[in-house]
């Protein structure tokens, strides 16, 4: 089937991608490093859930019966994909402090962490002090 054999290159090259920007990583220091995690974390999850999603399909080829069959087969064996889609942001997002800032600067979030926020209990009088005593 050719759309198996397009989605399986597509894939490959993306495996192959993520490899790449690992090894590219792989020796630097500081936010370089949780970078790199959340690429590990990425590559894994994106593989097993290429894998679910392609061996359902090949699964629904072979063993389904009738149409209707090899569709249901096919979405849900299809799920991972869409996990694989929405994955990166929290990924990402929870684990690189570089991405989690320049995420919340896009869409003007500000947390206490990201900056010093001050108070203070002291209230000014809203009158001189002479004219309360006298």
């Amino acid at each position: 089937n050719v759309w198996y054999m397009t989605s399986t290159c597509v894939n490959i090259a993306v495996v192959f991608l993520y490899f790449r920007l690992l090894k590219m990583f792989k020796d630097k220091k500081g936010e370089y490093q949780k970078l790199n995690k959340s690429l590990s974390t990425m590559l894994t999850v994106y593989i097993l859930g290429w894998l679910f999603t392609m061996t359902g399909g090949s699964f629904a080829t072979v063993a389904a019966p009738d149409h209707k069959t090899f569709l249901v087969i096919a979405v849900l064996a299809g799920i991972p994909a869409n996990f694989n889609i929405a994955a990166p942001f929290f990924i990402y997002y929870f684990r690189s402090t570089l991405y989690r800032q320049a995420f919340n600067k896009i869409l003007g979030i500000k947390w206490a962490s990201d900056e010093i926020v001050t108070t203070s209990n002291q209230v000014a009088p809203s009158q001189p002090e002479e004219q309360i005593q006298g």
